[in-house]
């Protein structure tokens, strides 16, 4: 099975996805789980002609390659090591899976937990009665055909990850 991990570049963030690209690597070095193949599609929108526009054509990319599943991150995001070992066991049953979210201190190195978090989320309730903050992330596995019918949405600015979430 294979996964695309997708990575909008946006402008001023080249240097940035380097290190979402290292932790990538980093998470397939500690094991791919149930995937034999892992590509990264770093998609460029160093233009700045939105991150929803350059999502999908990532997806597009990632149908081109024969992926069965994503994985999103924006670039200023690191993949948790154990990312692909610690979901195989959920790829079966569901069509998306995010996992806990986590935040970094860039001066201290220390990361934790996000505070107030609502997880495990067990029922759409939880997501719509929370703040969208202590809910869902943007680092999510998807399959590809989940993925292509519900497209992130070009014509919103704000909000186009977390109405796409509540869609899948």
């Amino acid at each position: 099975m294979k996964c695309c991990v997708i990575i909008p570049v946006g402008p001023g963030h080249k240097l940035l996805s380097q290190r979402a690209i290292s932790s990538v690597h980093q998470a397939i070095e500690t094991g791919m789980g149930a995937f034999s193949e892992v590509e990264i599609i770093d998609q460029d929108d160093t233009l700045g002609q939105g991150r929803s526009r350059a999502r999908n054509l990532g997806v597009a990319a990632a149908a081109e390659k024969n992926a069965e599943w994503l994985f999103f991150m924006d670039a200023d995001e690191l993949m948790a090591p154990n990312a692909f070992v610690d979901t195989q066991h959920l790829l079966g049953e569901y069509d998306a899976v995010w996992g806990a979210i986590y935040e970094a201190d860039l001066v201290t190195q220390q990361i934790k937990r996000r505070e107030n978090e609502v997880s495990p989320i067990t029922s759409l309730e939880q997501v719509l009665i929370n703040h969208p903050f202590l809910t869902l992330h943007n680092g999510h596995f998807v399959r590809l055909e989940a993925a292509m019918k519900q497209s992130f949405n070009t014509e919103m600015d704000c909000g186009e990850d977390f109405e796409y979430y509540l869609r899948i």
